[in-house]
């Protein structure tokens, strides 16, 4: 008769908590890549002091000036609007000339 040296074993799948003990170290570590990723996000966006945007005085990425500058050496003319500003006609009787342009100012 033969016996096999195995064949008493029990075979046991892992627990749930022994398979959050051993992926323990991932899930913080992508919890702490995520943090790192949100706080330098934050940090840029907070040192970037642009200015107005979309104004025509702003030379930073957000703004327009670059813009206005170009269209002033083609000869045309631009003005700066502010959203409080009233229009000098009004809208049904203003006359859009081809190469006028008006820079918007947000809010």
């Amino acid at each position: 008769m033969t016996t096999l040296a195995g064949a008493d074993a029990v075979a046991t799948t892992p627990t749930l908590r022994a398979a959050a003990r051993r992926s323990r170290f991932w899930v913080l570590a992508g919890v702490g890549a995520l943090l790192v990723a949100i706080a330098a996000t934050l940090l840029a966006g907070a040192g970037s002091s642009g200015g107005t945007p979309l104004a025509a005085d702003n030379a930073a990425p957000a703004g327009a000036r670059a813009l206005v500058e170009v269209l002033r050496q083609q000869g045309c003319a631009s003005r700066q609007r502010t959203p409080w500003t009233r229009p000098a006609r009004s809208p049904r009787r203003a006359r859009i000339r081809p190469c006028s342009s008006v820079t918007r100012t947000a809010i």
